[in-house]
């Protein structure tokens, strides 16, 4: 276990909703805060799921909303 604090990306998918339902009981139990990220655009399906996954477990929440033309100004550095 990390002496600093870490979080979970909450995509909006299934997969990191079913991570943090098993993450939460086990963070409980150390008397360890539950951080939650989500990177997306803003208003979009995923986003509203992972914020409100992120409200169902009682995390702490942050998001990064990003526009399209900020995704298009990164594409050649990803690829």
């Amino acid at each position: 276990m990390s002496d600093v604090p870490f979080g979970l990306l909450l995509s909006g998918g299934l997969d990191s909703a079913v991570v943090a339902v098993i993450l939460k009981p086990i963070l409980e139990e150390m008397g360890k805060e539950f951080i939650t990220f989500n990177v997306g655009q803003e208003g979009s399906p995923d986003q509203t799921a992972a914020r409100m996954m992120s409200k169902h477990l009682g995390t702490t929440h942050h998001e990064y909303p990003f526009t399209a033309d900020e995704a298009f100004q990164h594409v050649e550095k990803v690829i």
